[in-house]
């Protein structure tokens, strides 16, 4: 029987199935129903004459015969990439690319991206999921967001990282606090109390090597998942944090928020747009290049 009558649906589905490992997870990703998966790769294995995937309980594995259509369909959707960044106008591209953000990106530049998006490619709609760094990254590997943007010092290798530019953290405090002007160490602010973002975010790893690098010991004294609360409770003199002034120039303007003048001086933190390496998913990069032209941050 002719494999002629398939869609290119048919081998997209197929490749998001055996890449997630589950149809589930697969129709998540194509923004489809579980039922229309299983459908499509029905029809595929009937056109094949074969199984492609053996079944076990909700996971699915590549068979031998599977794993050889994959190298043609990462081939055949890499072509049909190519065909559609070369040739189509920006009007007919549609879709859905769900973003993965950290909340320094979504208090600053995310309103222009999403307003450019809109405006050059109308037809593609977009999902952002605003979350920790660690679990950005988690849910990018997971297939949950096609695209990160987050802060990042180091990539696996074979990862696709556009630099978004450089970011200032700063000690802040309110003036409530009375705190000397400095410059503060390690040392001084060990007494204060410390609010801090969870342990998986970049917030807190930089605070800890701020306080390590003068081989001082500190004890968070809160902590939320949440930058905007932490600079809430910050501006209420609950305790200190290290905040991005690009955030809360309003507050700092105000005199709500005190920038603190400390040493070690804070490293620049440098945010990225990150993708897998599966080249044939043109919107990932579309957004991507958007987010790189965009984003307000610091260039080099």
């Amino acid at each position: 029987m002719s494999i002629i009558s398939l869609h290119m649906k048919h081998f997209e589905t197929f490749f998001w199935a055996a890449r997630l490992g589950s149809f589930t997870a697969a129709a998540e990703r194509l923004n489809s129903t579980q039922s229309a998966v299983s459908m499509r790769i029905a029809e595929l294995e009937l056109r094949f004459g074969r199984p492609v995937f053996e079944r076990l309980n909700r996971k699915v594995i590549l068979t031998p015969k599977g794993e050889e259509l994959m190298d043609y369909v990462e081939r055949l959707l890499q072509l049909a990439e190519e065909m559609q960044e070369r040739v189509a106008a920006p009007e007919t591209i549609s879709g859905v690319v769900r973003i993965g953000i950290t909340e320094v990106i979504a208090l600053t530049w995310l309103p222009q991206l999403v307003e450019v998006l809109h405006k050059r490619f109308p037809n593609v709609k977009s999902k952002f999921n605003v979350a920790l760094t660690e679990e950005v990254m988690a849910k990018l590997h997971a297939g949950v967001v096609d695209l990160a943007l987050a802060p990042c010092r180091s990539f696996e290798a074979g990862i696709n990282a556009q630099s978004l530019g450089n970011v200032a953290f700063e000690w802040m405090a309110s003036p409530l606090l009375n705190l000397p002007s400095g410059p503060l160490g390690p040392e001084e602010l060990q007494a204060q109390r410390i609010i801090v973002l969870p342990r998986e975010s970049f917030h807190h790893r930089s605070i800890e090597a701020w306080f390590q690098s003068k081989k001082v010991v500190y004890r968070p004294s809160d902590e939320c998942n949440s930058m905007s609360v932490v600079a809430l409770l910050t501006a209420s003199g609950v305790g200190i944090s290290l905040l991005p002034p690009i955030c809360y120039q309003t507050e700092i303007s105000a005199g709500s928020l005190r920038v603190l003048r400390t040493e070690p001086v804070q490293r620049l933190v440098e945010f990225f747009a990150i993708t897998l390496p599966e080249k044939f998913d043109a919107l990932n990069q579309i957004v991507a290049n958007l987010a790189v032209e965009v984003s307000t941050f610091l260039k080099s």
